[in-house]
C-alpha cells in the first residue's frame, strides 16, 4: 500500500514537472515567434531605407549628368 502511495505521488511529481516544462518550452516558442516577427520587421524596414537611399543616389547622379550635359551643350 506504501508503496502504490509513493508510485502515485512520483506520478503526480512527473506529471507536474512534465506539464511546467511544457508551459515553459511554449512561452519560450513565443518570444521566439515574437523575436523573429520583430526581426523580419527591422529587416525589412532596412531593406526599403537601403532601396529609398539608391534611388536618390541614383537620381542625384542623373541630375548631376543633365547639369554636366546642359553646361556642355551652353558652352558649343
Amino acid at each position: 500500500m506504501l508503496e502504490i502511495q509513493k508510485r502515485d505521488q512520483m506520478i503526480k511529481k512527473l506529471s507536474a514537472d512534465l506539464k511546467k516544462e511544457r508551459d515553459d518550452a511554449k512561452k519560450k516558442d513565443s518570444s521566439l515567434q515574437k523575436y523573429e516577427a520583430f526581426y523580419r520587421e527591422v529587416k525589412a524596414r532596412s531593406a526599403e531605407k537601403a532601396r529609398q537611399r539608391q534611388q536618390a543616389q541614383e537620381q542625384q547622379q542623373k541630375k548631376q549628368q543633365q547639369q554636366l550635359q546642359q553646361k556642355r551643350s551652353n558652352h558649343f
